[in-house]
């Protein structure tokens, strides 16, 4: 008999903190946000976050297959509707994380720069295995002027009602790749990779723009945000760790090298 769609969330994000060092820190990342973390591409565990702010809710990418499903029925847990989402932060536009794009389509969409023509089909996918799967199977993506987008083309503070978010740029994973400081927790994305035994390391090199950049990019944008508090930082797939955690696998992997 299948299993509802929550409860096949429930489980999967019950299996995501069960897997490996660090993982088990995903449900006091939702504690310290405030938030809701939703699962979606099936074993992929492509991350919807949702963030409360006095000026509506924060979505934090947009998922994959299921996504849109996914952040309606999220939404609508939480007692909030669609068009009451205050913003979108992509942490980059790999089809992965935009399924969802049309749920909140009214909302600002905050981007860094480099980023804006990958969501918008302008430029192709980084990555050889993702431009073969999007000569196979296009994504949705919105069209140039479909969305608010609001780029940005350096490290900046965006305020969200009585919330200061801090986005920085990570380029590696794609040209656009981004991070926000949302309460302590650094969502990453995919500009960090994660192996269950090993940590977090660089980006995925078959799937990135320039991984090797990524991954010194990557230990500068932690050493940069040490002295910030720091708590958690939480890749697009289910995995969070502790920030010192992070800083020292990234660290062991450069060293590696």
């Amino acid at each position: 008999m299948a299993l509802p769609r929550r409860v096949l969330t429930l489980l999967l994000l019950a299996g995501a903190a069960a897997s490996g060092a660090g993982c088990g820190t995903l449900p006091a990342v939702m504690e310290a946000t405030g938030g809701t973390a939703l699962g979606t591409g099936g074993s992929n565990r492509s991350m919807i976050f949702l963030v409360p702010t006095s000026e509506g809710p924060l979505v934090i990418d947009l998922g994959w297959t299921d996504g849109d499903a996914a952040l309606v029925r999220g939404l609508e847990a939480r007692g909030w509707a669609p068009d009451e989402v205050a913003g979108v932060l992509l942490t980059h536009a790999h089809r992965d994380h935009i399924a969802g794009w049309r749920v909140v389509a009214h909302a600002p969409f905050y981007l860094a720069a480099a980023e804006a023509p990958l969501l918008t089909g302008r430029e192709s996918p980084p990555g050889p295995l993702d431009r073969l799967a999007a000569d196979l199977v296009p994504a949705d993506r919105p069209r140039p002027g479909e969305l608010e987008l609001r780029p940005f083309g350096t490290a900046t503070a965006l305020v969200v009602g009585a919330d200061t978010i801090r986005a920085f740029l990570v380029p590696g994973h794609t040209r656009g790749s981004a991070a926000y400081l949302v309460r302590r927790v650094l969502f990453v994305g995919d500009a960090a990779g994660s192996k269950r035994l090993a940590g977090l390391g660089p980006p995925a090199g078959a799937y990135s723009w320039d991984a090797d950049g990524g991954a010194r990019r990557l230990a500068e944008l932690l050493e940069r945000t040490a002295p910030l508090g720091v708590r958690y930082v939480c890749t697009a797939h289910a995995r969070c760790v502790t920030f010192q955690h992070a800083l020292e696998s990234v660290r062991h992997h450069l060293e590696r090298r």
